[in-house]
């Protein structure tokens, strides 16, 4: 691990995503209020990118068709439905349909050109409510809620599946993982985590899925574990460096603005 230069505002609870070479983080928190600003690195420097439409934290982010989605969040109140989509050969930010339900601290991830909004919080409590959003008819329909309510989740596309990799069930951190399938609209129970990671960052890379750090219930991870396809089993190692919660949970690969409410 190799530390990268700093963001030019220090930031908590966000989430980012990778889209065309530049890493996006977006709004966040200070420590005292909810931001709207965003940047995007380009593996060299920081730039500013115009402010959402509205300031949030614990948002989901997305990419999709070129364009970054931020999915929900936290204004310091309640959750939220509204959706900002930034579209970086207009550098503009624009609304789209809202979620059915407020929720924070969901797992956000693309399948199949859609949305997909999982679990989270929706002011107060943790929900297993799952929702899709179409971005041809812009509009979120339900689909097949998660078996267990989980908030910072990991969320990714793996093997044309969603993988809810941990999370907080608003009891205990979870080592539990949920595998959607798109086709039966079903959510299954996968391997478990070799340790249990709340608001854990989850990667793709060589055919492996990776969870990175989280929160177990009493210490900041700095562990990293991947699920190996061969054997379908999580297996851990140390990762050098400092402990992270609420990291960036890119839901990647490898190689009109409605009214917020």
């Amino acid at each position: 691990w190799s530390p990268l230069k700093p963001m030019l505002t220090a930031r908590g609870r966000v989430d980012a995503t990778v889209l065309d070479g530049f890493i996006y983080v977006v709004g966040g928190s200070d420590g005292s209020k909810e931001l709207s600003s965003a940047e995007a690195f380009d593996g060299t420097a920081w730039r500013a990118l115009p402010p959402l439409t509205v300031a949030r934290s614990n948002a989901g982010v997305c990419r999709l068709d070129g364009k970054v989605f931020v999915v929900g969040g936290w204004n310091g109140q309640r959750g939220l439905t509204c959706c900002d989509v930034y579209d970086p050969l207009t550098r503009v930010w624009f609304g789209v349909a809202p979620m059915l339900i407020g929720r924070y601290q969901a797992g956000v991830a693309c399948l199949n050109r859609e949305v997909y909004a999982v679990g989270g919080c929706d002011s107060w409590t943790c929900v297993a409510s799952v929702e899709k959003y179409n971005p041809a008819t812009n509009t979120w329909v339900e689909v097949a809620p998660l078996q267990n309510a989980r908030r910072g989740c990991g969320l990714i596309e793996y093997n044309g599946k969603l993988y809810a990799v941990g999370g907080h069930d608003g009891t205990r951190s979870l080592c539990s993982v949920e595998v959607y399938d798109p086709q039966t609209n079903t959510w299954n129970v996968g391997p478990s985590l070799t340790s249990c990671r709340a608001n854990v960052g989850v990667a793709v890379i060589g055919g492996r899925l990776y969870a990175v750090g989280g929160f177990n219930g009493k210490a900041f991870l700095n562990t990293v574990e991947f699920l190996d396809p061969r054997t379908n089993e999580w297996t851990t190692f140390v990762a050098k460096g400092s402990r992270s919660q609420s990291l960036g949970r890119d839901s990647s690969r490898e190689g009109s603005a409605e009214e917020c409410r």
